[in-house]
């Protein structure tokens, strides 16, 4: 590989414009960070949804064992059916979400591997 000066490097990246080389750095460094980012806010989304998840699961036991003395069996099982619904959606929910989180963390170990460099021409 020859070697140019820095200086010559830079004038001729500015007289030239970026090369690909530099617009696929930045490019890395932008969806690199983005992913990073993502990443961070769908771990905090995630641990708010487990919240929901444990307080709908809670709702669900009290549903299905009343503390009070059951005066419709009809109400009983709409509230037990609204109950059983209210848990799968917000397990729904969290699955999507750390579904995204190991897309998101798969991208970013394959962006991250070192390969070998394509040759000029």
């Amino acid at each position: 590989m020859s070697k140019i000066k820095n200086f010559t490097k830079q004038a001729l990246a500015f007289m030239a414009g970026d090369t690909d080389g530099v617009i696929a750095a930045q490019n890395f460094r932008i969806c690199s960070a983005a992913l990073e980012s993502q990443i961070a806010v769908l771990k905090g989304k995630a641990v708010n949804q487990e919240i929901v998840l444990g307080d709908k699961q809670e709702l669900l036991m009290k549903a299905k064992y009343p503390a009070e003395k059951v005066q419709d069996g009809q109400r009983y099982i709409a509230s037990l059916v609204a109950a059983e619904e209210a848990v799968e959606a917000a397990q729904e929910n969290l699955d999507t979400t750390n579904h995204s989180i190991e897309t998101y963390q798969a991208y970013l170990t394959e962006f991250n591997q070192d390969v070998d460099a394509p040759e000029e021409a």
